[in-house]
């Protein structure tokens, strides 16, 4: 939808404010604010065809015992589906490095942190619930690192949920949240 351009005097009807207002980029779909410490952050039911793409994003991130930030589709993670690599940098300098995926059962976000440091990961997610190959790409701040991830879901399934976990401990707080990108 072309974007309208208002001129001095012009009507603002409500009709035209709920057109424009409705056909903003990003649509909110769901998201929680972890309070208690939990094996895992899960959605279900929050990828449709309502949107091809997706855009998700975790602030404050806390766990119960340093390690990696991962994903997986639904209730049940699916051996070999997962192909990726990230890049990470500590702060200092001190250490630099690569992570990789070959046929993971999760992918790869980041690392996170059991000392008090929150981390934050942002990440595009493509295609989870059309029937081809899915792709995402971001990137992270956690336990003194920053870096990016990317990679694929090498299967053509639909999925309508996603579950995060820390793949050493508990997640104990956090805030989660997922957005659609808008298609029209």
């Amino acid at each position: 939808m072309a974007v309208k351009t208002f001129t001095t005097g012009e009507v603002l009807t409500a009709s035209d404010t709920n057109t424009y207002l409705n056909n903003g980029g990003l649509v909110y779909i769901a998201g929680t604010t972890v309070t208690s410490s939990s094996p895992y952050v899960e959605f279900l039911n929050c990828f449709s065809a309502t949107y091809d793409n997706y855009r998700i994003v975790v602030n404050n991130l806390q766990v119960s015992s340093s390690g990696t930030l991962v994903f997986y589709f639904g209730t049940n993670s699916t051996s070999g589906l997962f192909y990726g690599s990230s890049y990470y940098d500590q702060y200092t300098g001190s250490s630099t490095g690569t992570n990789r995926r070959n046929g993971a059962n999760s992918a790869y976000m980041g690392l996170s942190d059991s000392g008090g440091a929150n981390g934050g990961y942002s990440f595009d997610l493509n295609a989870p619930f059309l029937t081809k190959q899915k792709t995402f790409h971001g990137t992270y701040d956690g336990r003194n690192y920053s870096g990016w991830f990317g990679g694929l879901a090498a299967d053509s399934a639909s999925y309508t949920g996603i579950r995060f976990l820390n793949d050493s401990g508990n997640v104990t707080a956090g805030t989660f949240r997922i957005y659609g990108y808008r298609q029209a």
